[in-house]
Formats: structure tokens, sequence, C-alpha cells
């Protein structure tokens, strides 16, 4: 989970998805899925096959390495599905 965390501050992910990766506003919660989902969504985005609303992800997914968006799959389908109020 270090190294998922690690590649999450790296590359900004809390910026957006909020430091417990829960959401906000423009951007969903991410906490909850599976691994296969959210590697998926990321490959998606990096290969520009996946769109988004504004191009934030497809922008943020450009510099991801392949091992990267594995270690990030991997660390957000081992958090804890979060709530907001």
């Amino acid at each position: 989970m270090t190294n998922g965390r690690r590649v999450s501050q790296a590359y900004h992910c809390s910026s957006c998805h909020a430091p417990d990766q829960a959401g906000q506003r423009y951007a969903p919660n991410i906490t909850g899925q599976s691994y296969e989902y959210i590697l998926k969504q990321l490959r998606g985005f990096k290969a520009q096959t996946r769109g988004d609303l504004d191009g934030t992800m497809t922008s943020a997914a450009q510099p991801l390495t392949d091992a990267d968006i594995e270690i990030l799959a991997r660390y957000l389908a081992a958090l804890p599905p979060a709530t907001r109020p």
C-alpha cells in the first residue's frame, strides 16, 4: 500500500479526489471499486479511449507508466469504501 500511496501523492490524485479519495464536487469517489475496474478506467484515460467531462483525467493519466497504473489500481482497490455526508 505504501507504493500506491506514494504514486497517488506523486500524481496529486487527492487534489481532485480529496485526501481520502472519496471525491469532491467534480471528482468522483474512487474508493470501493474493484482492481479490474480502476485498471480499465486508468488505461482508458491514458489511451484516450475513455472520456471525461473536461479532460482532466485524460491529461492526468498521460505521464502514468503501466507500472504506475497497476500500482494505483491495487492501492485504490484496497481502500475501504468512503462516503460523504
